[in-house]
């Protein structure tokens, strides 16, 4: 299997994600969402490093974790 040495945070005041690299101590990849009424709660990264889930107020977003950013996988309505 192959493994990427990520992992992931969140801005609490500005909903910014960041996922980064733990070996070279770098951020590889900077997201925002482009509504800023409904900013990310949590996240969480699959150990692999391939994919990673974002929780809003009202949904659930998967994403796939690319070289240059992310892409949208599927979003799920919570309520």
């Amino acid at each position: 299997h192959v493994h990427r040495p990520l992992f992931v945070t969140l801005g609490k005041k500005d909903g910014i994600v960041r996922v980064w690299n733990y070996v070279s101590r770098r951020c590889e990849i900077r997201w925002e969402t482009q509504d800023k009424k409904d900013l990310p709660i949590s996240g969480a990264l699959h150990p692999f490093g391939f994919f990673l889930v974002l929780t809003f107020g009202e949904k659930l977003r998967f994403f796939y974790v690319l070289a240059k950013g992310l892409k949208l996988h599927s979003e799920f309505s919570i309520r």
